[in-house]
């Protein structure tokens, strides 16, 4: 296949599967306003986030395995069906009567299960359609088309859900996913063709499911670049969890704080802009580190910030940092490991990462409310008021503080290693080799 054909089946791809995101978001929007609506509670909506989160922490080793044996346009289109079904599901018990709120918790997990096996068949399909050498702009690219579908989908939601109800948009969900598996099925996205190192990870089944964490325990600075980038996610996600109520303390106006925090949604859509134009650097190690270091940097402006202005500035330029590091991240690993590995790989770092969000999420909330924000009034905050202020949030405030002072100190650490450091020029590359 020429690159040219290539790259449409690569920009189709991206459309497609960003306007199925779109859908989800705007369902999933939709069904959580009618959900508070019916039952004045907030605990449904955090354990719709939960079931979300379990699959991704406990099955992306197994989704990893099926997309390195299987054809990845299939395993996409598998995802793309699975989670058309239960949407489905969920559309006849609304429409019949029937719903209980159990259904949406299996639902979300069933969904959630099926975007494990769709998440890493997606980006290792990327390393088969753009030569390396445009590969930032390519997942630039994809960040781009995500971030814009989450930007969109609370007003659309939003206009749909008063327009249509939440049938009606759980029905555009639906056809969102049709429109995403027709296309897959006319797409020619090629096979990798299993290298040599491919093979030593293949056999049994439990050889391959844990073949993403055996390739990286035998080329140990990618071992050592994803457990650094899963501390990252529990520091940045973690505290990033409660920004609004962060945001809402400091300000104490609504429409200030949905200013700023639409201003800090608008980061990852400029980052991912600017990389589009940009291309990278090489090698990417100087942008991932310094980048995480930097961000590091940003959270502490963001604890020590009391007005609308610099919050805005600080989270746009955290978010917008972040883009680029992450879209660097991908590519070093689509370049450093072999295609037919990189369903394994790709699973396993997102399995890593997943567990260490949860963590992250499970310890902000109670260390704010019963370790932080109560040192208010302790003759301790008298120590540190002259940088993060004594009233309401400043506690939080402190919390951003403090992860930033880790993320700094661990990327500066990391990116002193020189097996880290030096990564790029000591592993080989691996050219996609492709089968039509």
């Amino acid at each position: 296949m020429d690159t040219q054909r290539k790259l449409r089946t690569f920009y189709t791809l991206v459309i497609t599967q960003a306007l199925s995101l779109l859908g989800g978001y705007i369902s999933s929007f939709a069904v959580s306003v009618w959900i508070y609506t019916e039952t004045g509670d907030a605990t449904p909506i955090a354990l719709t986030a939960f079931f979300g989160f379990v699959p991704r922490a406990l099955f992306y080793s197994f989704a990893g395995a099926f997309v390195d044996r299987l054809d990845r346009r299939l395993v996409m289109a598998l995802g793309d069906t699975g989670q058309a079904i239960a949407t489905l599901f969920l559309y006849i018990t609304l429409i019949t009567g029937t719903f209980q709120l159990w259904h949406l918790y299996a639902v979300v997990f069933v969904q959630a299960l099926f975007q494990i096996f769709q998440g890493p068949a997606y980006t290792a399909s990327i390393t088969l359609l753009v030569p390396d050498t445009h590969r930032e702009r390519a997942n630039a690219l994809r960040t781009l088309s995500t971030s814009i579908a989450q930007a969109l989908a609370p007003s659309l939601g939003g206009l749909l859900y008063g327009l249509i109800g939440v049938q009606g948009a759980m029905f555009v969900d639906f056809a969102t996913f049709i429109i995403a598996i027709v296309a897959l099925f006319f797409l020619p996205i090629p096979r990798p063709e299993q290298t040599s190192i491919g093979r030593q990870f293949s056999g049994s089944f439990w050889r391959v499911v844990f073949g993403g964490f055996r390739f990286m325990w035998l080329h140990r600075p990618l071992l050592i670049l994803i457990l650094y980038i899963g501390m990252m996610n529990l520091l940045f996600s973690g505290i990033l969890s409660i920004a609004i109520p962060y945001v809402f303390a400091r300000l104490t106006d609504t429409a200030q704080t949905g200013i700023v925090l639409s201003v800090y949604g608008l980061g990852a859509i400029g980052g991912s802009l600017f990389m589009l134009v940009w291309g990278g650097v090489r090698p990417r190690v100087r942008l991932i580190m310094p980048a995480m270091a930097l961000i590091g940097v940003l959270l502490i402006g963001i604890g020590i910030s009391q007005n609308a202005f610099t919050l805005s500035l600080f989270l746009f330029s955290v978010m917008f940092i972040f883009a680029l590091s992450s879209n660097a991240i991908t590519s070093l690993l689509q370049a450093k490991v072999p295609s037919d590995v990189q369903g394994r790989v790709f699973a396993a770092m997102a399995q890593v990462s997943q567990i260490l969000t949860i963590v992250g999420y499970l310890l902000v909330g109670p260390l704010a409310d019963t370790v932080f924000e109560p040192a208010l009034h302790t003759p301790f905050w008298q120590n540190v008021a002259m940088f993060v202020g004594d009233s309401a949030g400043a506690g939080i405030g402190l919390m951003y503080v403090f992860s930033g002072l880790l993320m700094f100190m661990l990327s500066v650490l990391v990116y002193r290693w020189p097996t880290v450091r030096f990564m790029e020029r000591d592993l080989p590359d691996y050219a996609a080799i492709t089968t039509s």
